[in-house]
């Protein structure tokens, strides 16, 4: 992450680890920043009141991680359903489930090869054909 704030207020530093962090009071900046498994939370109360998901996917319901729903992800997971090839994981490991089961069932399977298939040839929805992974 690049560092760069626009604040009012002192400023301090926290650390875990190798991890440091400059904070200030009255930060009028507010949203979500990630980098890699780290994620951050801007603004004064960002947050509060709110369960967060330990949960997060980087690749679901993409095989092949690239943003892009082809004939090389139905592949991939016509050989996980169909002739025994090993589930694909997400690069992040806190997602719960693998990148070939795209309707989070916790098994890949002929449902899962229709619904890539229906995204990426189809033009069929992500969002009603594939489950939320993380809600």
């Amino acid at each position: 992450m690049n560092w760069y704030s626009v604040n009012n207020g002192g400023a301090t530093e926290v650390a875990a680890g190798n991890i440091r962090m400059g904070v200030s009071v009255g930060q009028n900046a507010v949203g979500e920043v990630a980098a890699g498994n780290v994620k951050m939370g801007l603004g004064f109360w960002y947050g509060a009141g709110q369960a967060t998901s330990p949960c997060a996917c980087q690749c679901a319901h993409d095989p092949q991680c690239d943003g892009h729903p082809d004939i090389l992800d139905v592949s991939r997971i016509i050989n996980v359903a169909f002739r025994d090839g090993a589930p694909i994981p997400d690069s992040s490991a806190t997602c719960p489930f693998k990148t070939t089961d795209v309707d989070c069932s916790g098994a890949t399977d002929i449902l899962d090869v229709s619904k890539m298939i229906n995204v990426a040839f189809r033009d069929g929805s992500p969002s009603v054909n594939f489950c939320n992974p993380c809600p």
